[in-house]
Formats: C-alpha cells, sequence, structure tokens
C-alpha cells in the first residue's frame, strides 16, 4: 500500500489518527531518524531554536539512508 500525504494547511487540526497514519507511513517505510529540539520564544530576542539532541554528523549520516523527523517541542 503506498502511503499518501496529508496535505496540511494553516489551521488544521492535528488528530490522533493522523498522527498514527504517518507513525504507521514512517514504519512501512523502513523506519526514520528522529531530531528533536525545542523552540523557545523570547519578546526581545524572538524565535530561538534551541540544542538538537543529534550532532550534524549523525544527521547527515542518517540521511543518507532514509528520513530525517525534526520533531520541535514549544517552550511555554
Amino acid at each position: 500500500m503506498t502511503y499518501t500525504p496529508t496535505q496540511w494547511k494553516d489551521g488544521d487540526l492535528v488528530t490522533s489518527a493522523k498522527l498514527n497514519k504517518l507513525e504507521q507511513g514512517v514504519a512501512a517505510g523502513g523506519g526514520a531518524f528522529f531530531v528533536h529540539c525545542t523552540v523557545t520564544y523570547d519578546e526581545e530576542e524572538g524565535e530561538d531554536i534551541g540544542p538538537l539532541d543529534k550532532t550534524w554528523n549523525e544527521i547527515s549520516e542518517a540521511a543518507e539512508s532514509g528520513p530525517v523527523i525534526l520533531v520541535i517541542n514549544g517552550d511555554e
């Protein structure tokens, strides 16, 4: 079965069904390499992406063999 990506638009609701569809598509494609980071916002400094939990070399090597997915957590 071929994976059909969701065409996201501004205002779309993220649901467990849509996330599960993504998870199943990734698993069927052989997996993915996840990179996590936190985005913070300061009124004076603006938006800042915090440190990644993987090195550039790890990300680069993973990208040669499959998808790399950036997971961004918001700082509240």
